[in-house]
């Protein structure tokens, strides 16, 4: 049994027996799998925030042409979490960011700063700008690492928030 443990645990190469710059390869190639996984994690990213425009703007149609209550932003929070149980993000809150994203960036948002954001920072860009103006400048400013203390800096001129 303990033969069958040690066959499946993977060993780092030893140096010895091994050509010259083989180590160097082994960075390399570390560095393309990181990169691949950057780069996936970032179209994953611009997929959902455009997923979520794109509810923000059906859902806005919908209610432009028919009369809706207060309580369809409820049902579709529940119908779509009932769907897909695993997946975050469909709250009645979330649902209502959605709208205003919709609202505020009307036209495609792929190639903006903004669609380049998590979502997080989006609504705390969201919470705190005032104007379309400011939202666009502190996106594409402040950079995904930077956005929400960029907006916390802003309402600290502005004094909402203490120093």
């Amino acid at each position: 049994m303990d033969s069958k443990i040690a066959a499946k645990t993977v060993v780092p190469a030893q140096a010895s027996g091994l050509p010259a710059g083989f180590f160097a390869l082994i960075d390399d190639l570390k560095s393309l799998v990181r990169g691949a996984h950057v780069r996936a994690q970032l179209k994953v990213n611009t997929e959902m925030i455009q997923m979520y425009l794109d509810i923000g703007r059906t859902i806005l149609e919908r209610q432009r042409e028919e009369t809706w209550g207060a309580k369809v932003i409820d049902r579709i929070s529940t119908e779509l979490r009932t769907e897909f149980p695993n997946q975050r993000g469909f709250s009645r809150s979330n649902l209502k960011y959605m709208q205003q994203m919709a609202r505020t960036w009307p036209e495609p948002i792929g190639q903006q700063a903004v669609g380049q954001l998590p979502w997080g920072h989006i609504v705390v860009l969201m919470s705190k700008c005032d104007t379309r103006f400011e939202l666009d400048f502190y996106a594409q400013h402040a950079g995904p690492a930077r956005a929400p203390r960029a907006a916390r800096l802003l309402c600290r001129r502005r004094g909402r928030l203490p120093p």
